[in-house]
């Protein structure tokens, strides 16, 4: 029973391990504001323009929807995972 218990702790224990400083989360600020109209180009080349800033966003995926979510854009979402 002892030993038991003795491996059991050491593979918790063993589990457990530092995060590197580089993958820490951090908080960033950005200062930079966006002007508008904004062109924004894709990795085709196809060039789309933004006359003004965005008053809505649609989410097609619930994969962009918790990208959008950890922006701090959840009041822009109109249209949450149409996926399901």
């Amino acid at each position: 029973m002892t030993l038991v218990l003795f491996l059991s702790l050491t593979l918790v224990t063993g589990c457990g391990g530092t995060t590197p400083e580089s993958s820490k989360e951090t908080n960033v600020t950005s200062t930079t504001q966006t002007t508008y109209p904004l062109t924004l180009k894709d990795d085709s080349g196809v060039s789309v323009t933004l006359p003004a800033q965005p008053k809505r966003i649609i989410s097609l995926v619930p994969s962009a929807t918790e990208t959008l979510f950890a922006l701090g854009l959840d009041q822009l979402i109109k249209v949450k995972n149409l996926i399901g």
